[in-house]
Protein backbone atom coordinates (compact mmCIF):
# COMPACT_ATOMS: atom_id res chain seq x y z
CA UNK A 1 0.00 0.00 0.00
CA UNK A 2 2.78 2.53 1.19
CA UNK A 3 2.47 6.12 1.72
CA UNK A 4 -0.33 6.31 -0.84
CA UNK A 5 -2.65 3.84 0.71
CA UNK A 6 -4.57 1.74 -2.09
CA UNK A 7 -6.93 4.89 -3.74
CA UNK A 8 -3.73 6.72 -4.64
CA UNK A 9 -4.53 10.04 -2.52
CA UNK A 10 -2.11 11.82 -0.32
CA UNK A 11 -3.68 11.61 3.40
CA UNK A 12 -3.33 15.27 4.63
CA UNK A 13 -0.28 14.51 6.93
CA UNK A 14 1.03 15.06 3.99
CA UNK A 15 0.89 18.92 3.96
CA UNK A 16 2.45 19.30 6.95
CA UNK A 17 5.41 16.51 7.45
CA UNK A 18 9.39 17.25 6.51
CA UNK A 19 10.27 13.86 6.47
CA UNK A 20 8.49 11.43 4.14
CA UNK A 21 9.57 7.58 3.96
CA UNK A 22 8.85 5.46 1.00
CA UNK A 23 8.21 1.90 2.08
CA UNK A 24 7.40 -0.21 -0.26
CA UNK A 25 8.66 -2.57 -2.70
CA UNK A 26 11.61 -2.04 -4.58
CA UNK A 27 9.94 -2.35 -8.03
CA UNK A 28 7.59 0.46 -7.44
CA UNK A 29 9.97 3.13 -5.65
CA UNK A 30 10.20 5.31 -8.56
CA UNK A 31 7.01 4.78 -9.71
CA UNK A 32 5.95 6.47 -6.03
CA UNK A 33 8.64 8.87 -6.92
CA UNK A 34 7.06 10.17 -9.96
CA UNK A 35 3.58 10.51 -8.93
CA UNK A 36 4.53 12.24 -5.47
CA UNK A 37 6.03 14.72 -7.98
CA UNK A 38 3.43 14.87 -10.12
CA UNK A 39 0.70 15.79 -7.51
CA UNK A 40 2.94 18.88 -7.24
CA UNK A 41 2.57 18.67 -3.80
CA UNK A 42 6.01 17.74 -2.65
CA UNK A 43 8.00 21.05 -0.59
CA UNK A 44 11.52 22.76 -1.27
CA UNK A 45 11.88 21.77 2.93
CA UNK A 46 10.99 18.20 2.55
CA UNK A 47 13.32 15.14 3.03
CA UNK A 48 12.27 12.13 1.27
CA UNK A 49 13.26 8.88 1.71
CA UNK A 50 13.20 5.03 0.72
CA UNK A 51 13.72 1.75 2.79
CA UNK A 52 15.63 -0.85 0.18
CA UNK A 53 18.89 -1.70 0.67
CA UNK A 54 19.80 -2.74 -3.00
CA UNK A 55 19.91 0.72 -4.72
CA UNK A 56 21.18 4.17 -3.83
CA UNK A 57 18.52 7.72 -2.92
CA UNK A 58 19.97 8.46 -6.62
CA UNK A 59 19.25 5.74 -8.53
CA UNK A 60 15.44 5.69 -7.08
CA UNK A 61 14.62 8.99 -5.93
CA UNK A 62 16.84 11.40 -8.47
CA UNK A 63 13.70 12.66 -10.24
CA UNK A 64 13.05 14.39 -6.62
CA UNK A 65 16.45 16.69 -6.55
CA UNK A 66 15.54 20.12 -6.79
CA UNK A 67 11.85 19.68 -5.75
CA UNK A 68 12.71 19.14 -2.14
CA UNK A 69 15.40 19.55 0.52
CA UNK A 70 17.13 16.28 0.07
CA UNK A 71 16.42 12.40 -0.42
CA UNK A 72 18.11 9.41 0.90
CA UNK A 73 17.93 6.36 2.35
CA UNK A 74 16.96 4.85 5.27
CA UNK A 75 18.36 1.07 6.20
CA UNK A 76 16.21 -0.41 8.86
CA UNK A 77 18.30 -1.99 11.51
CA UNK A 78 17.17 -5.63 10.42
CA UNK A 79 15.25 -6.50 6.82
CA UNK A 80 11.44 -7.47 7.18
CA UNK A 81 8.96 -8.39 4.33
Amino acid sequence: SGAMGHTGELPELFDTTDTLIISVRDSRIKEVAKSLLASKRLRRDMIVLHTSGAWPAAALLGELRGHVRGVGTLHPLMSFT
